[in-house]
């Protein structure tokens, strides 16, 4: 649907679905934005600035239609209506302006209708631009309205499990050379024993990294990821394609430079399948599957940056 007026052409859609989750359940889906990479396929990474009030900044980066695109919006959340209203405040190109509210209606019985609205404009009100919008909405609403539908019903019942960690390695160098051994994964396979192999594209400002490598344990996986600068010194990530089991991983580098001495950090942020990786690793509880994919995942990066330890450390010896 179109409106005019004296400014450019605005446009509406509306998407909604029914979940078999209560309306609170379902509201803690969408107000946790910095949860959104394991939950909507399309996101990447989301920084959040809070405001004041119930309001906060949201600087978003996410897949469309095989791009990739940053925007900055402001939500106000309203928890008693259970509605998150939001605004583009910096969009991409071809967008012009864009809007709209999640809004979560309880029909009982457990039940919800989960709605979500967007108000847009296009650069130029170009035909051409107006419908990949309507396109790129039609694709990514449905696909977010199904993936807080899964991730509600999943928390609700024990089936999804969700699991944070990080880990930390003191490096004796400046953040530089260490962001980027990090940044420069190309070169992985020559540097770090647990890569066989990787291929690594760029689209926008975005890499693309497929990778196989080999955990602790001895097992054997590939994965492909979405890798975006977030910071001067910091590399987000988002894994498309996940090892069995999982549901979503998302994880970014980080780097804090203390004079000659930089602190990297490995941040991980998984969804996980919690009867799927119980039956495929073995494990006897949930305690054991958080257990044993903590030592898989963490192994691996605390051996990138011992790796990238060693690599930075013995560089500046020899300058």
């Amino acid at each position: 649907m179109s409106e005019s007026g004296s400014g450019p052409a605005e446009y509406t859609t509306r998407h909604s679905v029914e979940v078999a989750a209560s309306a609170d359940q379902i509201y803690e889906v969408i107000a946790d934005a910095q949860s959104w990479p394991l939950i909507f396929p399309p996101t990447i990474h989301v920084r959040r600035e809070p405001g004041p009030d119930s309001a906060e900044s949201l600087d978003i980066w996410a897949t469309a239609q095989d791009t990739v695109k940053t925007w900055r919006s402001r939500r106000e959340l309203d928890a008693g209506n259970r509605t998150v209203t939001f605004r583009q405040l910096v969009s991409a190109a071809p967008v012009a302006s864009m809007s709209g509210t999640w809004r979560v209606d309880s029909t009982g019985d457990g039940t919800s209708t989960l709605t979500l609205d967007h108000r847009f404009s296009a650069v130029g009100d170009d035909p051409d631009s107006v419908a990949w919008i309507q396109r790129a909405l039609d694709a990514n609403s449905d696909a977010e309205l199904a993936a807080v539908a899964a991730t509600a019903v999943g928390r609700s019942d024990g089936s999804i499990v969700s699991l944070a960690f990080s880990d930390s390695v003191a490096i004796a160098s400046p953040a530089q050379p260490v962001f980027d051994f990090l940044y420069r994964a190309d070169l992985w396979p020559e540097r770090l024993p647990h890569v066989s192999r990787v291929a690594l594209s760029s689209v926008d400002d975005a890499q693309i990294l497929e990778m196989d490598t080999v955990n602790s344990a001895g097992e054997a996986h590939t994965t492909r990821s979405y890798r975006v600068v977030t910071d001067r010194f910091e590399l987000a990530y988002k894994q498309t394609v996940v090892p069995d089991g999982f549901l979503a991983h998302h994880g970014k580098w980080t780097l804090e430079e203390n004079g000659d001495t930089t602190v990297a950090t490995s941040h991980h942020h998984v969804q996980l399948d919690l009867e799927r990786l119980r039956a495929r690793l073995g494990a006897t509880d949930r305690e054991d599957v958080e257990r044993r994919v903590r030592a898989a995942l963490g192994g691996n990066s605390v051996a990138t940056l011992e790796a990238a330890r060693a690599f930075t450390e013995a560089e500046r010896s020899l300058a």
